[in-house]
């Protein structure tokens, strides 16, 4: 009998032994790349009941000829019960575990995969984006390039000079006499000159076409990297006469249009070229606010 009992405990020890050691792998193999598969569930029962068995066998080989059994059917539940139960319980535990470990990571797969996909979705709105705003300013800007070639690009009545050319002339033919006022003199003065030379249709075409593709470039949803990229090709693609005609306009007609050219680095010209010295200085940010009239 103390034979059985010794073997019935070793085999309790095996069994334990190799399903806390079956968990352990489990529980490492429990990664989101890997494919985590149910226990068999004929194997599980069979394995169970062979158990069962294999201890009731070797209860009734092992317990002596005088021992009553139906005088202590207790006893005898006891024992098989205490040794087969924790065993059993053990087994349901490692099902059960091994249930929610594959639950556990079929959501991490389902988690990995919507981030994923969700992660690709805003690579592609945002290349929608960006070659939506690719095609419209590039339209843009080849109108206002065909503009600039038809009406200022061409010569004009002097030999040798375009259009473009000829106009600013004409608005710094009195930079010096501009210059030489102070304050608000010189912004009116400028201003009554300048609007009188740019105040065409000729001139109003340019700013209006200039304008629309800088706007579409500042109110653009990319990086600031490529509005200054996209910013640069419109100023390259404008000759100096043309940017100059442009911040010369907008800077009496628009506080909006003047401060949104100055943000995106136009006119990008030297000082001599601009019809007086006051408008240099508010480009190149040395200016903080206009002159304001003086109330009576």
């Amino acid at each position: 009998m103390m034979l059985v009992f010794i073997f019935l405990v070793f085999l309790l020890f095996c069994v334990s032994t190799l399903a806390v050691k079956f968990y352990f792998k489990s529980k490492s193999a429990a990664e989101p790349n890997k494919d985590l598969q149910p226990f068999d569930a004929g194997l599980v029962l069979s394995g169970a009941a062979v158990f069962a068995g294999v201890i009731c066998f070797l209860f009734f080989i092992g317990i002596s000829n005088e021992f009553d059994l139906s005088g202590n059917m207790g006893q005898a539940g006891d024992f098989i019960g205490g040794l087969t139960n924790p065993i059993l319980s053990f087994v349901a535990l490692m099902v059960l575990l091994r249930t929610t470990m594959i639950q556990t990571n079929e959501a991490k797969k389902s988690t990995s995969f919507m981030e994923r996909q969700s992660e690709f979705l805003e690579k592609q709105e945002t290349f929608l984006v960006r070659e939506k705003f690719e095609n419209t300013f590039f339209q843009i800007l080849n109108r206002l390039e065909n503009y600039c070639e038809v009406n200022f690009r061409r010569d004009s009545d002097v030999k040798g000079v375009t259009v473009g050319a000829k106009i600013v002339r004409e608005l710094r033919s009195k930079k010096k006499e501009f210059d030489a006022l102070s304050g608000i003199n010189q912004y009116r003065q400028t201003q009554a000159f300048v609007s009188k030379k740019l105040d065409t249709d000729l001139c109003i075409g340019l700013v209006n076409r200039a304008m629309r593709a800088l706007r579409l470039i500042n109110n653009a949803d990319i990086s600031d990297g490529l509005k200054t990229s996209f910013a640069g090709l419109l100023l390259d693609s404008m000759h100096p006469d043309e940017r100059i005609i442009l911040c010369s306009s907008t800077f009496f007609q628009s506080k909006s249009r003047r401060v949104l050219l100055r943000k995106w680095g136009f006119p990008h010209v030297r000082e001599h070229v601009h019809a007086c010295f006051f408008i240099h200085k508010f480009y190149k940010r040395e200016l903080g606010s206009l002159p304001r009239k003086k109330k009576s």
